[in-house]
C-alpha cells in the first residue's frame, strides 16, 4: 500500500489542558507554534485514510526550544474493508446540576445537548472517534467551552471535569 504526506490532514494536539487542530499545507506540512507546555497525543486524520496516532506522547517544555519534525504518511483505506466506527462514552463532570451541556462536532457539526443531574454530570454513550468542543451553560455561570478529542487513546469511559466559575456582581 502506497504511503504519503497528504495535504489538508488534520493533525490534532490535545493534551491535559490544550487542545490544538491545524490542517497540513498543500505539500502535506504543518506548524505549531508558541504551543503552550504540556504532554500532548498527536493524531493526524484524513476522510479515505487510516488515522494515525503519533505512538509516543509529545512532551513541550516552558522555556526550552521544542522542535519536532515527524514526516508521517497516512495509508489509504482499501475500498472493500469494512470499518467500524470506534466509540468511547464520555462522563462529563461539572459539579453544578441542571446545567445544560452540549457535545459538538468539530469534524460534521452534528452536536447532542443534555442537562447535568444532582452530581452535576451527564453521561454521552457511544461518542465517535473525533474533534469536539464541549460548551456548558447555566444561569449564573459564564460559558465553558472546551476542545477535545476522542480516539484510541482515551479509556473506554473518559471522565472530564469542567469548573463553571459563577458570574459575580458586585453591589
Amino acid at each position: 500500500m502506497e504511503q504519503k504526506l497528504l495535504a489538508n490532514a488534520t493533525v490534532t494536539l490535545e493534551g491535559k489542558n490544550h487542545s490544538i487542530v491545524k490542517e497540513t499545507n498543500s505539500k502535506g506540512e504543518v506548524q505549531f507554534k508558541d504551543v503552550p507546555p504540556d504532554t500532548y497525543t498527536v493524531l493526524v486524520t484524513k476522510e479515505g485514510y487510516q488515522e494515525y496516532l503519533l505512538p509516543q506522547p509529545l512532551k513541550i517544555h516552558k522555556n526550552k526550544k521544542n522542535n519536532h519534525h515527524h514526516n508521517i504518511r497516512l495509508d489509504p483505506i482499501k475500498k472493500d474493508k469494512i470499518i467500524e466506527k470506534d466509540t468511547r462514552t464520555l462522563i462529563i463532570q461539572t459539579r453544578v446540576s441542571n446545567a445544560e451541556v452540549s457535545l459538538v462536532s468539530l469534524d460534521s457539526d452534528d452536536g447532542e445537548t443534555k442537562k447535568t443531574n444532582k452530581k452535576g454530570e451527564i453521561i454521552f454513550k457511544e461518542v465517535p472517534f473525533g474533534n469536539y468542543e464541549i460548551i456548558i451553560t447555566k444561569t449564573g455561570y459564564h460559558t465553558f467551552n472546551k476542545d477535545i478529542l476522542v480516539n484510541s487513546n482515551n479509556k473506554f469511559t473518559r471522565k472530564i471535569r469542567c469548573k463553571l466559575q459563577p458570574i459575580l456582581v458586585e453591589e
